[in-house]
């Protein structure tokens, strides 16, 4: 299963309004709002509330680490198409040189050379998107 950054985003916000919706009563909250009211809280270890706020906040944390490697991820698989955009066009170029040396100067090594050249880089961008779709 592939996780897009916007499911992520999603996520994290979804979990953010839990967080702060009306059903979730927050232990230490609760007790600031007692105090004031002068009420007595029991809590459940009769020590200091516990903040559940902070739980969320710690799933939201872990969500955005998460969302922060999958756009990490998808920024090196665009380098990656990019490169390989690249490497097609160094080799369009050795072409267009290699057809200079056919037309104009009538080098037959040059132009070996060039169309070689030109062979060898299709033959690397043709690996990297092999490599690529295995991942």
């Amino acid at each position: 299963m592939k996780v897009s950054k916007e499911f992520l985003d999603e996520l994290r916000n979804d979990i953010g309004v839990l967080r702060d919706s009306s059903f979730h009563v927050c232990l230490a909250d609760q007790d600031q709002k007692n105090k004031f009211e002068e009420k007595f809280v029991v809590t459940v270890d009769m020590g200091e509330p516990i903040c559940t706020c902070e739980e969320f906040d710690k799933v939201i944390d872990k969500i955005t680490k998460v969302f922060e490697e999958v756009v990490e991820m998808d920024d090196k698989e665009n380098e990656d198409f990019e490169s390989i955009s690249d490497m097609r066009a160094r080799a369009d170029e050795w072409r267009r040189e290699a057809e200079f040396f056919v037309t104009y100067e009538h080098d037959k090594v040059e132009e070996t050379r060039c169309y070689a050249q030109a062979d060898i880089i299709d033959a690397q961008a043709d690996m990297l998107a092999e490599l690529k779709k295995t991942k």
